[in-house]
């Protein structure tokens, strides 16, 4: 390891020690996890409905609640929709499953 190497490995240290302590975010940004099972039971809803309901697997909505995996970026912001917006994608995901033409037609010419 070189010095400039080292004294990159020391700031990026500092940055996590004042981040811990002090909740210091300058220069990075943190990306908190989501809690899929918060959503879930807000939502009142068993693991095998909310999966049904928004066209996700019931293991992987399991894996999620139980740490073993996270949803990538783009599935925590589907999730962070769904606990604004529960209803309208769930009814949205449900034509979409009964008449994947017509949602797709709809959706090209809006």
């Amino acid at each position: 390891m070189n010095k400039e190497d080292f004294a990159s490995f020391q700031r990026g240290l500092a940055q996590a020690k004042a981040y811990l302590n002090e909740g210091a975010r300058e220069g990075h940004v943190v990306h908190d996890p989501i809690d899929v099972r918060a959503i879930r039971e807000g939502l009142e809803l068993t693991r095998k409905a909310f999966a049904e309901a928004y066209g996700f697997d019931v293991r992987t909505v399991e894996q999620w609640e139980q740490g073993r995996r996270r949803p990538d970026r783009s599935t925590a912001t589907y999730l962070s929709i769904i606990s604004e917006h529960a209803e309208e994608i769930a009814r949205y995901v449900s034509d979409l499953a009964r008449h994947p033409d017509a949602v797709r037609q709809e959706t090209v010419s809006a």
